[in-house]
């Protein structure tokens, strides 16, 4: 919890160190990675994990099923709006991202949004403003379609876990 605290610049070289010696740079791994090891990530599932209620598991396991067998058959279903919320998250992070896809990536693998900078929107470039307005809202339509396409999942989600008292 306490690495919420502390400012992402202040991580920005170790990382890039750590995927320098993982020898990872310019692929999409080093793009991906450090998103994925997200510490509020990670206290979004354990807030959930905790907000299952244990008369689930208990009743499972009276009827004979292993701790597997709960996790697979009771966790998991339950958990998927939160993983649907994650990896919304996620993609709407990794998608805007500007400044750590440049630092890992060359020109040719960079994703949309640090792509049209450098191509597009740069003060160098001779292109129409009306035609750059027009690309900068094509790229708004993916996030968009994404989350309409996963809102169902979420709202869904609100009330699988529920316990008749």
């Amino acid at each position: 919890m306490s690495t919420l605290l502390i400012p992402s610049a202040s991580y920005l070289i170790p990382n890039f160190l750590n995927l320098k010696e993982l020898g990872v740079l310019n692929s999409y791994w080093a793009f991906w990675l450090p998103a994925g090891a997200n510490a509020f990530f990670l206290l979004l599932l354990k807030n959930f994990f905790d907000g299952i209620h244990k008369e689930l598991f208990e009743s499972a396991r009276i009827d004979g099923a292993s701790e597997f067998r709960c996790f697979l058959s009771i966790a998991i279903p339950l958990s998927v709006p939160i993983l649907i919320t994650l990896v919304l998250l996620g993609f709407a992070t990794t998608w805007n991202d500007f400044y750590w896809s440049s630092l890992v990536m060359q020109e040719d693998k960079l994703p949309l949004a640090a792509a049209i900078y450098t191509k597009i929107i740069y003060p160098g470039s001779t292109i129409n403003w009306n035609v750059r307005f027009a690309i900068l809202s094509m790229t708004l339509l993916p996030p968009l379609v994404v989350f309409l396409f996963f809102q169902k999942y979420i709202i869904g989600g609100l009330s699988l876990g529920a316990v008749k008292g």
